[in-house]
């Protein structure tokens, strides 16, 4: 190996070292009290034995019982221009032994701990030399000889012959070797202009250096002319010395370089992919989009066989070089380094028939609507006008590539009049062309006249209107009714005055022309053959047709097109709630559309249980609630046959999605002389469609109807329990509505003297299930106060089930009561009946029928019964990951957050489990524990993260467990005085849904909300949030989250002086959002709390 050349070190100032010194003196700046001793030294540099200026040095207690933190600093002075400093030891801290720790800032020398023996630097708290002072003295002479920083210095030039010239903007990387084949980066660096670069701060140790650009031309190498890590040269560093002369000169790789056109009129084709494969492998190794004239250029690659793939957008074909249909076919390429291989071009087809088309741009969602209905089976292609790269329908290379085309009112002149025989023959040769409004006008006039009469004083002829059609087709009336309405807007749609008899009419109207008049039983909407093929015309504008605007004429109209879906087979045909069921057959629909669903024995899958949808495969998750019986697929065109499905019990969980079903088990209206419930349920309808929403309540007698209403799209409202079911003890709720809507259930606690003393929430579930498990629940008492845990569970069938409980424990399970709880009840259990006296106790609830399980806590102090209370929902099974996204040990003069996570080993063997804290400035690791089976434990987040006001935790282990957090408000004078509680989540979403929320205020009290997002990738996000009030919705704010970090929303920054608010959360990667809200009185701040975790939505 070639040596290195040394020299002295050079000063360059280190700019980790200046940040670390900085934040150092920000965080640790105390203000002046009074001192009991002194500690007084000078620090120098070991090699010159000058002062050193602007040196931080640090005061530390020699002890700290706490190991797994770093021991607080006592005190912090800067050295002056002599090298001097003072540290004074507080007064009253009890110490006498301290260690000093001296953290230069000039990029010239090394931190170390006082005592330092020479060329055996300490750099670690624990193994620092003991300084003992006496209380009133002084120690004088501590002082530090500090050892220069070693550095590494070279230059980087091209190896392209003649001049290999310097390279500016190379990036160097410094690695230092930490242990066998063991490297760790230790700086980095830009070359400048003329090829140089420097690293500094680095110790005496054994080093590799790494080179590389973005330029496309030079190939990434490491010293000294090495490929790899695994093949490079190390070097020596040693302190006080440059080491100089590494160098690089960097290979030019190979490059390759084309055009790509299309086979049929010779259009270039840019934004198509280029990837360069390794011919030996198949592995990708570069790729890029043509530019906008089509050409691409790639490199550098290091000598070798490659071939290129290319990777079109929208309907064209993908290939390989030269024509080939597959990485087998193609003709490679041998290059060597610096070769240019050029003329790699390629000249690409449509692909084939069974698609469709949609035109102009701006309408594609005509398209979706035909697509879900299965009518056509890919892909939708847009004809721009000529304005953007999509595809260009005007020509006849493409048009003969589909099925069927949708043209719609603003399409461009060209495709109207200067392609009519192009039209003309494409329908005639078999082809499928539907119109609508000005453009099929147009066009039916142009291509096909006789056939449909229109008025000669075209445009304007319809006026702005709501028309009552007649549906003449009996088939088309089922799916659409007999009337339909249809709004049309001004000049939205054409007249028609006559038909010839091959002609058929499918719906007609009476409706107000400009110049005509009243118009009785005007066609609407009417078809004709024409050679192979067929013409469609609606006489009305898009709005009109497209979902969730008017009636939707065009999407029902569709489903009378398209066969019923067929099953032909399910795989697997058995398993517990949450497998993933792949579902094959036909007619299903390129893609799901709000009326699609999937059912196993009766209950619907949610949104997000439909993971997969194509015409001829469904990828399903068995949906809670979900029991053994008929799976069918229902779509506009019909319902499927069915296939069996048998439902087992296994783990789960299967996180609530937004739904047509939703269940509460708790619930409470009941009062006596020690205070009162208030239950109220919250319903958030996030969808464009007015929702019809029931409630039925459950009780301890039977099922109680419950009041029925309207719940506008994107807004919010909240139902009292009280105004049904007063006075009673026990109520759980099912809340049913005709579109997919959130619901939450609030309860409050009101003594005498107090409103709302005591608070707690959660989401609800979609459905019941045979098996719950809730990590959270104490029984445990102390001289501050006792916990009192209850377990409610609520039977939704019509059948009475039979219902047990298993408690978890510190120490093991223990077995609980066994009930019969009837149909359509609920009932409430003590756990204190079964296990007093307990701080940590989980809970596990099994049923031979599906029920609905929560678990609610309340926290009782000697003079204050019921002082704070937190509630959750269960899970449905275990999972190895949880995500809870609140979470705070911040402190001021108001109070103090404690905050637990709860964790629940259901399973019969010993589980690792492992915790990582997200805060406003990144991640934490946590501690990592083993948890025996049938256990549970409860973990301080302040153990790890004190005084940080937004703490979020991911929970990771190698068996599944569940995991719930509370979190506790303790205030000066009151132990816990509000607190709430939810579940975590088993993984991020792009969307959330969080039903309950309020800035309202009166004279009894403020609400006060916040919204905290926890981003657990490796990526920043974009995440927007929108309030749904009772009057509608309000956009929120938008903020961009860091990568594995958390934050808190005000609510009332938004959305002030409002009584009912959800919100929506989206982000455009995935995230978590859970919801937190306080009851502030005029006398006591944050007297009580509720939380609950968010819905994910599709």
């Amino acid at each position: 190996m070639r040596r290195p050349h040394l020299r002295k070190s050079v000063v360059v100032i280190s700019v980790l070292s200046m940040i670390l010194a900085m934040l150092s003196l920000g965080v640790f700046a105390t203000p002046a009290r009074a001192q009991d001793a002194t500690i007084e030294g000078t620090v120098t540099s070991q090699v010159t034995g000058l002062p050193i200026e602007f040196c931080d040095v640090f005061l530390y207690p020699a002890e700290w019982e706490l190991a797994h933190q770093v021991p607080p600093v006592l005190d912090t002075d800067v050295t002056d221009a002599l090298g001097d400093y003072t540290l004074e030891a507080p007064a009253g801290g009890g110490y006498l032994d301290y260690k000093v720790n001296f953290q230069p800032t000039d990029g010239l020398h090394l931190p170390e701990w006082w005592d330092s023996p020479v060329g055996a630097r300490i750099t670690d708290w624990k193994d620092a030399t003991w300084l003992h002072v006496a209380l009133g003295g002084t120690a004088l002479g501590i002082d530090a000889d500090l050892e220069l920083t070693g550095s590494v210095a070279g230059t980087v030039t091209s190896g392209e012959e003649p001049l290999h010239l310097p390279i500016e903007g190379c990036t160097v990387t410094i690695y230092e070797k930490t242990g066998e084949d063991e490297y760790v980066v230790a700086g980095s660096t830009l070359t400048i202009a003329d090829g140089t670069y420097y690293v500094g701060m680095l110790d005496t140790g054994e080093y590799l250096a790494q080179f590389s650009i973005n330029d496309s031309i030079h190939l990434e190498q490491w010293y000294d002319g090495k490929e790899d890590q695994e093949h490079a040269d190390e070097f020596d560093v040693v302190r006080g010395f440059e080491t100089g002369n590494i160098d690089a000169e960097l290979w030019v790789g190979a490059s390759i370089q084309g055009l790509v056109t299309m086979q049929c009129g010779g259009d270039v084709v840019p934004n198509c992919v280029v990837e360069i494969i390794d011919a030996n492998t198949g592995t990708p190794v570069i790729g890029q989009a043509t530019d906008g004239f089509g050409l691409y250029t790639l490199g550098p690659l290091e000598g070798g066989d490659y071939k290129v793939s290319f990777k079109p957008t929208g309907l064209k074909a993908p290939q390989w070089y030269n024509g080939a249909e597959s990485f087998d076919e193609a003709t490679g390429l041998e290059l060597e380094r610096g070769d240019v291989a050029v003329n790699i071009d390629a000249q690409l087809t449509w692909d084939e028939l069974n698609r469709y088309a949609v035109t102009p741009a701006g309408f594609d969602n005509l398209g979706s609507i035909v697509n879900s209905l299965g009518v056509l089976t890919e892909g939708i292609a847009v004809d721009a006008g000529g304005t953007s790269a999509d595809e260009d329908l005007s020509n006849e290379c493409l048009l003969p590539k589909f099925d069927t085309v949708f043209v719609n009112c603003t399409t461009h002149s060209q495709f109207d009049t200067l392609d009519i025989s192009t039209i003309q023959d494409y329908v005639r040769d078999g082809g499928t062309l539907f119109a609508s409004c000005c453009a099929g006008y147009k066009l039916i006039s142009e291509a096909f006249p006789g056939k449909i009469s229109f008025p000669a004083d075209y445009p304007g002829q319809g006026l702005e209107q709501s028309v009552e059609s007649k549906v003449l087709d009996n088939k088309l009336a089922s799916i659409i009714g007999n009337k339909p309405e249809i709004e049309f807007d001004k000049n939205g749609f054409i007249i028609v005055t006559d038909v010839t008899p091959d002609v058929e009419v499918y719906i007609t109207g009476t409706v107000e022309a400009d110049s005509l008049g009243t118009i009785t039983d005007m066609p609407l909407y009417m078809s004709f053959p024409e050679g192979d093929g067929e013409v469609w015309l609606t006489t009305f504008h898009s709005s009109a047709q497209i979902p969730d605007v008017g009636s939707g004429i065009l999407r029902f109209f569709l489903a009378i097109l398209t066969p019923p879906p067929v099953i032909t087979g399910i795989e697997p045909d058995s398993g517990p709630i949450g497998t993933e069921v792949t579902i094959t057959g036909r007619h299903f629909g390129p893609e799901r559309m709000p009326e699609d669903n999937v059912t196993f024995g009766g209950q619907e899958a949610g949104g997000g249980d439909c993971i997969f949808w194509s015409d001829d495969q469904l990828i399903v998750a068995v949906p809670q609630g979900a029991t053994t019986g008929d799976v069918t697929v229902t779509t506009l065109s019909g319902v499927s046959n069915s296939l069996s499905f048998t439902v087992t019990k296994g783990p789960g969980p299967t996180p609530p999605g937004p739904s047509k079903t939703w269940y509460l088990a708790e619930g409470s209206t009941g009062g006596n002389e020690s205070g009162a419930f208030e239950t109220w349920v919250l319903v958030q309808n996030p969808g464009t469609e007015d929702a019809t929403v029931s409630l039925t309540y459950m009780t301890d007698d039977g099922s109680v109807p419950g009041p029925e209403i309207t719940l506008k799209a994107n807004s919010r409202t909240s139902l009292n329990v009280a105004d049904t079911v007063p006075d009673t003890w026990s109520v759980s709720t099912k809340v049913t509505s005709d579109k997919p809507v959130i619901a939450e259930r609030s309860v409050y606690w009101n003594t005498p003297g107090v409103s709302r003393q005591a608070a707690h929430d959660s989401i609800g579930a979609n459905g019941p299930a045979t098996i719950w498990y809730l990590a959270e629940g104490s029984t445990g008492a102390n001289e501050s106060g006792a916990f009192e845990t209850w377990v409610l569970v609520q039977n939704p069938g019509t059948e009475d089930a039979t219902v047990s409980l298993t408690y978890m424990t510190d120490d093991g399970s223990v077995p609980g009561p066994e009930i019969t709880l009837k149909g359509n009840s609920r009932t409430s259990l003590n756990v204190a009946d079964t296990v007093p006296d307990t701080w940590s106790v989980s809970t596990e609830v099994n049923s031979d029928k599906p029920v609905i399980a929560e678990r609610s806590v309340y926290w009782n102090t000697p003079g204050v019964y019921r002082q704070a209370a937190h509630d959750s929902i269960g899970a449905n099974g275990p999972a190895t990951i949880w995500y809870l996204a609140e979470g705070s040990t911040g402190n001021n003069e108001s109070g103090a957050f404690e905050t637990w996570v709860l964790v629940q080993n259901p399973g019969e063997e010993d589980t690792t489990v492992y915790l990582t804290y997200m805060t406003d400035d990144g991640n934490v690791p946590g501690p990592d524990l083993i948890l025996k089976a049938n256990s549970r434990t409860s973990l301080n987040v302040a153990d790890t993260v004190p005084d940080t006001w937004s703490v979020s935790t991911k929970v990771t282990s190698d068996k599944p467990v569940i995991a719930e957090r509370s979190v506790y408000w303790n205030t000066p004078g009151v132990s816990r005085q509000a607190a709430h509680d939810s579940i975590g989540a088993n993984g991020p979403a792009t969307i959330w849904y969080l039903a309950e929320g309020s800035t309202g205020g009166n004279e009894s009290g403020a609400f006060e909300t916040w919204v905290l997002v926890q981003n657990p990738g490796t990526e920043d996000a974009t995440v927007s949030l929108t309030y749904m009030t009772d009057d509608g919705s309000v956009p929120g704010p938008e903020i961009t989250l860091k990568a594995n970090s958390r934050t808190s929303l005000n609510v009332a920054d938004t959305v002030p002086d409002t009584w009912s608010v959800s919100t929506k959360v989206t982000s455009d990667k995935p995230v978590i959002a859970e919801r937190s809200v306080y009851w502030n009185t005029p006398g006591v701040y944050r007297q009580a709390a509720h939380d609950s975790i968010g819905v994910p939505g599709e």
